[in-house]
């Protein structure tokens, strides 16, 4: 980050490095979620009443009795890097048609150590939390062809329609917002979004959607029938659960979204000659 300036001082400092997260999603997998929806559910709410059926909760301190001390308590600087090397998910059908949406290097990094100037009559500056992120990202559709002669060597995935581009996020500093200082901003940027879709590329999501509804369909009777028991489980656990007092004063402010679109690119050829396999 070099937006902005820095107080300065000592400061939390972390990076953090993911590796890349794979995951097929099948149609057959809606009806485990079922299964897995109702044990969770069952066991949770079983923990919850045998650790809620006791006596209430008592407080570890009182609230009238913290310190009204007029000196303001000494704030963490902290800077945060998070490092995710990708995400592949792709979603399946008995057919082998797939969807597959997929990301590049994840980069997020929080910091609460700008420096903002303040506005007359107020304070002489304040902190403000600093996000930014930047990712690419593609969506595609294609069918998934498995080698013929060796098994071994996996299975490659032919796009025959896509949608591409690097995403920037950030919130706006205070000197880039006019106006008073309860407004918000948040930029965001798409660089080079691209657009291509093969005539049979239609037919073939009508066909991926088609498939998927059903499943879909399923799975949601199912678990519409659950829905019942759910609820009066939850209902018990709620009821025994403390109130939560609901503070007098809430702050409001006004957040603003600004999208920018560099270079757009869209491709829809009208023969199947081209071939985006290997893109």
């Amino acid at each position: 980050m070099k937006q902005g300036n820095y107080l300065q001082g000592n400061y939390l400092r972390c990076v953090a490095e993911i590796g890349s997260f794979e995951h097929n999603l099948t149609t057959d997998l809606l009806n485990h979620l079922v299964f897995l929806q109702k044990v969770f559910m069952k066991e949770v709410n079983e923990v919850i009443q045998k650790v809620s059926g006791g006596e209430q909760p008592i407080p570890l301190w009182n609230e009238h009795d913290i310190s009204t001390d007029a000196d303001k308590p000494k704030i963490l600087l902290y800077s945060l890097s998070l490092m995710f090397k990708g995400i592949q998910m792709t979603a399946t059908t008995p057919s082998m048609r797939a969807v597959r949406f997929e990301t590049g290097l994840i980069e997020l990094e929080l910091s609460n150590r700008i420096q903002c100037k303040a506005q007359p009559g107020g304070s002489s500056s304040y902190l403000k939390l600093f996000g930014k992120c930047q990712v690419d990202l593609n969506l595609a559709l294609g069918q998934i062809v498995k080698h013929q002669v060796y098994e071994e060597a996996g299975s490659d995935f032919h796009q025959v329609a896509y949608f591409r581009t690097r995403i920037g996020l950030r919130n706006a500093l205070q000197e880039e917002i006019s106006g008073s200082s309860d407004k918000e901003a948040v930029l965001i940027t798409l660089n080079r979004p691209i657009v291509f879709a093969q005539p049979v590329a239609f037919d073939r999501a009508v066909l991926f959607w088609l498939n998927y509804k059903a499943a879909y369909d399923n799975w949601n009777e199912q678990r519409l029938a659950l829905n019942k028991d759910i609820h009066m489980a939850t209902k018990e656990v709620v009821d025994k659960l403390p109130g939560i007092q609901q503070t007098s004063a809430q702050a409001f402010s006004t957040l603003f979204l600004q999208l920018t679109v560099n270079d757009l690119g869209i491709c829809l050829p009208i023969t199947n000659n081209s071939l985006v396999g290997g893109e």
